[in-house]
């Protein structure tokens, strides 16, 4: 800052050193005077500046002016070109006649505060620009301790999101344009006391436009503290998704209309299980995976076959969806009819293998299925039956509330799933079961969980089944509910089919496991077979009418 006096009677003037360097010049190197201003100032700002001296020389007081300086430093460091701002304050005295006696003026160096009003100018010129011109809303929003959250700047994309005029907007809050029931969160709730930016999670609420129209907007906010860590103002931000909202509306309505398809599918696609087929009682049920949005491949059947026998069926199609459903039920009736036919179990499995091999495509992957069929003599209580790499059967003994149960699973025998080896041959197995006994038949849903081995689920329902009270594990209906809350806790990735069959009382006393040591099932024939040991002329019944 630089300082000058100048006496109006005489002219003397007097410039402090530093007032001087202001003006580019080196003291003592030209005489202090009006003339020597003039020539340092820039041009653009000489009529301002006498302007303002020339009213305070009318009548005496004060003057201030902001003015250029084309200087030069002449520092003793640096000597450059330069253009300088300064701001010239000063005052005229009078005398008692009000005539002009001496002028007294400092000369601040304002160059750098200059400089740096034109970069805040810039900064808030382009936050305007980049506010305004922003495709969603925005706004700013009074965070100050005490005071309402009152909008202080909307811009143009909020005002068409809201249907009301930067005006409105202005006398209002954001909570003022959210739906009541939305209300209650609000970003910006929370006001913390550090000094930094703050942000807060989205919600996402509903508008209310004066047309009444609602409008879906994800609402997010930067809470902004002043130096001293306190609340400033909030920079809201709302995104219109309206469109995703109506998708998801969409996809909720059509995930309803197909969960109400799917078990209407599901429900026709399983076969109807008789209480009785001749003269064994049977119970059945069926529980899909998850919340049952899509049809699966799991089955089971019981159905009478030529000769008195009972047909079984337990199986389970790979996957889920449609295709699975379609290929269970081509399988279903493919059983039956090959059952029907005379095909036994090992026909049945051999025949079903060879018909899944023929009707895949070249360029598709074969269809896997596990399934397991069994064909009961009620009258003698003997079974021969056949696995395709399914759970085992379970037989569950006779006995009364003094000597009790026993589960047991029957002996492996059978083969790979469906679908894995062409013409593999099958092989079956043929027990005697004894009378009274129950018969037990399931898919994987029932015991296989994530976080649980296939033989410790098999070994929990063992051992439940066998745990079982003498009224439970005698009626039917009661064990086929029971099963089911056996399974191991977690959700269920499979669907899970059960069906139970009591093995009739023949009145014969052979109709029992034939006595071995440690042993209560006794395999009296095991068969190996292929298409030619199939009870039917394959040439009668081509994979197209399985299909």
């Amino acid at each position: 800052m630089g300082s000058a006096e100048q006496d109006l009677q005489t002219g003397r003037t007097e410039w402090s050193d530093q007032l001087f360097l202001l003006l580019g010049l080196r003291p003592g190197s030209v005489t202090p005077g009006p003339e020597a201003l003039d020539a340092a100032v820039h041009p653009e700002d000489r009529t301002g500046l006498a302007a303002e001296i020339q009213r305070a020389m009318s009548g005496g007081g004060p003057f201030a002016v902001e003015v250029r300086l084309n200087t030069q430093d002449c520092s003793a460091a640096l000597e450059e070109s330069r253009i300088r701002t300064v701001a010239v304050r000063g005052a005229v005295e009078v005398d008692s006649s009000t005539r002009p006696t001496r002028l007294v003026a400092t000369v601040q160096d304002i160059t750098d505060r200059k400089d740096l009003e034109r970069q805040l100018q810039v900064s808030a010129g382009r936050f305007r620009a980049s506010f305004d011109q922003a495709p969603t809303g925005m706004a700013l929003v009074d965070a100050r301790p005490g005071r309402p959250p009152t909008i202080l700047m909307a811009n143009q994309a909020l005002t068409v999101m809201t249907g009301r005029s930067r005006a409105e907007l202005l006398r209002l809050s954001t909570l003022d344009l959210v739906e009541p029931p939305d209300a209650t969160e609000n970003p910006g709730s929370e006001r913390p006391q550090s000094r930094q930016v703050e942000l807060a999670a989205a919600v996402e609420v509903r508008l209310r436009r004066p047309d009444g129209h609602l409008l879906w907007v994800a609402m997010s906010g930067a809470l902004v503290c002043d130096p001293d860590g306190a609340p400033d103002y909030y920079v809201t931000h709302l995104v219109d998704i309206s469109d995703r909202k109506q998708g998801e509306a969409e996809a909720r309505r059509i995930s309803d209309r197909d969960q109400r398809i799917s078990a209407v599918l599901q429900e026709s696609l399983q076969p109807h299980v008789p209480a009785w087929v001749g003269p064994v009682q049977v119970a059945s049920r069926y529980q899909p995976a998850g919340s049952g949005e899509s049809v699966g491949g799991d089955w089971h059947d019981v159905f009478a076959l030529p000769g008195g026998r009972i047909g079984l069926v337990v199986g389970d199609v790979a996957g889920h969806g449609i295709q699975s459903a379609a290929t269970m039920a081509r399988l279903r009736y493919a059983v039956r009819m090959l059952a029907t036919a005379g095909a036994s179990p090992a026909g049945v499995m051999t025949r079903l293998n060879q018909v899944v091999h023929d009707a895949a495509e070249p360029t598709s992957d074969v269809e896997l299925v596990t399934l397991v069929h069994a064909q009961l003599d009620p009258t003698t209580g003997d079974m021969t039956y056949c696995s395709a790499g399914h759970m085992p059967l379970v037989a569950l003994s006779a006995g009364d509330a003094s000597t009790g149960r026993m589960a047991w699973p029957l002996p492996a025998t059978g083969g790979v799933p469906i679908g894995v080896i062409p013409d593999f041959r099958y092989s079956q197995l043929q027990v005697t079961l004894e009378a009274d006994s129950v018969l037990i038949g399931f898919t994987d849903g029932l015991i296989e969980r994530r976080d649980h081995s296939l033989d410790d689920g098999l070994l929990a329902l063992l051992t439940g089944v066998t745990a079982l009270p003498a009224h439970t594990a005698s009626n039917l209906e009661n064990l086929a509910d029971a099963l089911l809350t056996m399974a191991p806790p977690g959700e269920r990735s499979d669907d899970t089919a059960v069906i139970v069959m009591t093995i009739p009382n023949g009145g014969t006393a052979h109709a029992q496991f034939a006595p071995r040591p440690q042993r209560t099932i006794h395999p009296r024939h095991v068969i190996s077979s292929d298409a030619r040991t199939i009870d039917i002329d394959p040439l009668a019944h081509p994979p197209s009418a399985l299909r």
